[in-house]
């Protein structure tokens, strides 16, 4: 089973993907879309008060101060950042109906 972004449409990867298959059994969700607060909200739809999201992380270049000369120095590292699952969201009624439309056309 792939595991969603509902906005971009692609897949998780690696271990984001082993902690959402994980969050995904053990909450019972039956659809496998997640998105970020910022993300769900942006089309239309509303987090659930108290609802938990899945901490995820990506790769990333972290500022790591400045070296002698001024420059701007950076490291490997990872940013984090919570999933939600489309369940755990709230649309109305017209907005549910798009975005489950919009759904298919990943598939």
């Amino acid at each position: 089973m792939e595991h969603t972004n509902i906005v971009t449409g692609v897949a998780y990867t690696c271990g984001n993907s082993d902690e959402l298959e994980s969050a995904f059994h053990e909450k019972g969700y039956s659809e496998p879309i997640w998105g970020t607060f910022f993300q769900f909200r942006k089309i239309g739809g509303q987090v659930m008060r108290g609802q938990k999201g899945v901490l995820l992380r990506h790769p990333a270049m972290i500022p790591d101060g400045f070296d002698e000369d001024g420059e701007k120095k950076f490291k490997h590292g990872f940013k984090h950042f919570h999933v939600f699952n489309l369940e755990q969201v709230l649309f109305h009624e017209e907005t549910e109906a798009k975005v489950r439309e919009e759904l298919l056309n990943y598939s």
